[in-house]
């Protein structure tokens, strides 16, 4: 109604135009239909209509055409002459009937409001400082002893069973804990004061580690060597109180005795310093560090750059196994320098090596029947220039070297096409046994030398032995680290593995730098905060992340504080072990310079973009995601597998549940026991595709909890139909 007023009131306004509008239009009508009956009568006796092929066409401008224009123009006129100065008058027609069209049919909105800025909340960018209540000594002790990554996963009974042997030690300031060239088969936890751990070079004693109170301090490849009964003594590292100190010293010995008692549990344990060793101390000094043939004993230093393009074509043996089947037996060579050490190569028959293969095999196991080993090994010859293990590959075997040799190579960092001799393995080594035991991709390329017969055990195949015979894990790991330079156990010395529990701080803001943290697993938020009350998110850190280094670098203070998103996994590397590889080892600056620019042209990007940008854009790096719906009515699957097929199309993504994980793992996969072997698994799918999508259920169970933890980002799904409501999951969260 208020419409169609408005449209009364506007012709009201507008009837002295539209009067004399319509007068002129109908004069102009008039006068056109005159014209036109008075061209027709005399068109037709003045001009003869006469047909020519040279006709000249004369334009020109009718009557009716100029009656037009001049009707036109004096409308133009009268309106500008009888429009007043209001500014809404001065609209075309056609303006005014678009507008009050839109007036009409539109419905009526409200003044536009710009949206606030979204901030996140307090706690987003807190850490959480809640503390345990005090608990007594017994309990703090198990604690204690839980903390070392190690031993976390055995159960109470165990633990009983260590305490027994714990024993206090009191050591005064600049008192030696062990000395250079003493056997270091004791693990020691500071209950009050601090210890320090030194490696000697030539002229100088480096501090390259301190311990504090609750820490501990040990050797893990020690501890193998001690269940071995073979203990060594430890070159150039020794330690000793920095002040007054209690410790709780464990000699390693004990665990010898126990294994028996426990021997699935030792499994794992050596399973997880076989971790530890690969994912920290080779992955550290190969990636950060630049280091190659220092990792080896027996390194190879005078031998050149090899590459497959530069040298003879390297072959996959998966691609010629076929050949290699049909291979005669006279095709091996039979001289002696073929195999230096090897007495049983030099026959052709092939049943006499397979024999001696199975003895060496077993030897090299501890094991006294050799029987056992007839169904699951295999002996296969390979061609010089065969690369049979790719750098990264997940395809898992142990090889004996029967006879010939293999040598070890890694990828250059700084051309990745060309590949680095580390070291040759010779008859009667093992090669792949420590990627077999940790499950993780293989850390070496292995490529024949020469003619190679190689007995080789399948992963599955090992365990059988291993479930069988438990101490054949111990001899196995043995062998896999025997082969490392002492540098490599005195950095895996030097190291933490530490965990940062979710919404826990690394390090806070203006605190003195003492180290510098590689993220292994996880996710970390790096919080500025320039006023009081005033913080800021500048960054989230991910897996490959290293965090600290500026600071580190500059002799600086903590710039930000880094809080932990969820559980994060960290190799923790002193500032005291970077100047003693500086020292040690100065070629590694180039890497260290390398990667400190890279650290510090990010800051930088981080810092100018932090005030261009919303509050929650620095979230795109994301590995893991959560979806928990809100109620059993969301169709969680459907939205599940719609949206791991969306990301699949962009980007690499796996989508796991709880039935599909007890589907490919068994359905004791999610029990307390068999908690190293389902995070191992999660983090080796993590590290090989792009996004991992975890689909919780409904409920808040064993399944769920986990994917809560490792999730960087949690999606919660409601139906939309429904009023908003908190779901169970949520509410116990």
């Amino acid at each position: 109604m208020d419409a169609f007023m408005q449209f009364i009131q506007l012709l009201y306004e507008n009837l002295k135009i539209i009067t004399i509008g319509m007068g002129c239009i109908f004069i102009t009508w008039v006068i056109n239909r005159f014209m036109r009956l008075n061209v027709a009568t005399s068109s037709a006796t003045k001009y003869p209509v006469t047909f020519s092929r040279k006709a000249s066409f004369n334009y020109r401008f009718r009557k009716r055409d100029r009656m037009l224009f001049y009707g036109r123009k004096l409308m133009r006129k009268v309106t500008s002459a009888v429009i007043n100065g209001d500014k809404k008058q001065k609209l075309r027609k056609r303006d005014r009937v678009f507008r009050f069209a839109s007036k009409f049919l539109r419905p009526q909105k409200k003044d536009f409001t710009a949206r606030p800025i979204r901030r996140p909340p307090d706690a987003f960018l807190e850490a959480d400082t809640t503390s345990l209540p005090v608990s007594p000594k017994s309990i703090q002790l198990l604690n204690m002893l839980k903390s070392i990554r190690i031993l976390g996963h055995f159960e109470i009974p165990f633990f009983l069973d260590v305490c027994k042997h714990i024993e206090t030690k009191r050591f005064a300031a600049d008192q030696f804990v062990f000395k250079d060239g003493e056997i270091h088969d004791c693990i020691y936890i500071v209950e009050s004061g601090r210890l320090s751990l030194f490696i000697k070079d030539e002229k100088f004693d480096f501090e390259v580690k301190s311990v504090g109170r609750g820490d501990s301090l040990y050797c893990s490849l020690s501890i193998l060597d001690m269940i071995k009964n073979q203990a060594r003594p430890m070159r150039n590292v020794f330690a000793k109180a920095t002040e007054e100190s209690v410790v709780l010293q464990l000699k390693s010995s004990v665990f010898n005795d126990i294994f028996d008692k426990y021997p699935e549990s030792w499994t794992r344990t050596v399973q997880i310093i076989l971790l530890r060793f690969q994912r920290i101390t080779l992955a550290t000094l190969y990636r950060y560090f630049g280091f190659t043939s220092e990792l080896s004993k027996t390194g190879i230093r005078t031998v050149s750059k090899l590459s497959p393009l530069q040298e003879q074509p390297c072959k996959d043996f998966r691609e010629i196994k076929s050949e290699n089947e049909g291979a005669a037996s006279e095709d091996c060579p039979t001289s002696e320098s073929a195999f230096p050490t090897f007495v049983a190569s030099t026959t052709d028959d092939d049943s006499d090596i397979f024999r001696v293969a199975i003895e060496e095999l077993a030897k090299l196991f501890g094991m006294k029947e050799a029987s056992f080993l007839v169904d699951k090994v295999k002996v296969e010859n390979f061609d010089p220039g065969i690369m049979i293990v790719r750098q990264g590959s997940n395809e898992l075997q142990l090889f004996y070297v029967v006879s010939g040799l293999l040598e070890l190579l890694l990828e250059s960092q700084e051309e990745p096409d060309v590949l680095l001799p580390i070291s040759i393995v010779q008859t009667g080594d093992v090669v792949g046994g420590l990627s077999v035991l940790t499950g993780e991709p293989s850390f070496f390329a292995v490529r024949t030398r020469s003619f190679c017969q190689l007995a080789i055990v399948e992963r599955k195949g090992l365990y059988e032995i291993i479930s069988e015979y438990p101490r054949v894990v111990v001899n196995v790991a043995s062998a896999a680290v025997e082969s490392y330079s002492d540098f490599v156990k005195e950095f895996d010395m030097a190291v933490d593995w530490e965990i940062c529990e979710s919404g826990k701080a690394l390090y806070k803001q203006n605190e003195q730098a003492d180290a510098l943290y590689v993220v292994l697993s996880g996710r970390l938020r790096s919080v500025l905060t320039r006023e009081p009350g005033t913080r800021e998110v500048l960054n989230e850190h991910g897996r490959g992340d290293v965090v600290g280094l500026v600071e580190i670098w500059t002799l600086r203070r903590r710039s930000t504080s880094v809080i932990a998103i969820r559980d994060t996994e960290l190799c923790k590397i002193y500032a005291t072990l970077m100047n003693f590889i500086k020292s040690k080892h100065p070629q590694v600056l180039s890497n260290i310079i390398r990667l400190l620019g890279r650290c510090i042209i990010e800051q930088q990007q981080q810092t100018i973009s932090a005030v261009h940008r919303e509050p929650l854009a620095h979230v795109s790096n994301l590995n893991t995601i959560a979806v928990i719906a809100v109620s059993d009515e969301v169709p969680l699957t459907g939205f599940t597998v719609e949206l791991w097929n969306a990301l699949n199309s962009i980007t690499p993504t796996e989508l796991f549940s709880s039935y599909t994980l007890q589907d490919m793992l068994g359905p004791t996969a999610l029990d307390k026991v068999n908690e190293y072997q389902i995070i191992t698994w999660l983090n080796q799918q993590e590290d090989s595709n792009s996004i991992v999508l975890y689909q919780c259920d409904v409920e808040l169970t064993t399944f769920t909890s986990l994917c809560i933890r490792r999730a960087d980002c949690i999606l919660i799904v409601a139906n939309g139909e429904q009023e908003p409501m908190v779901g169970e999951v949520c509410y116990c969260c």
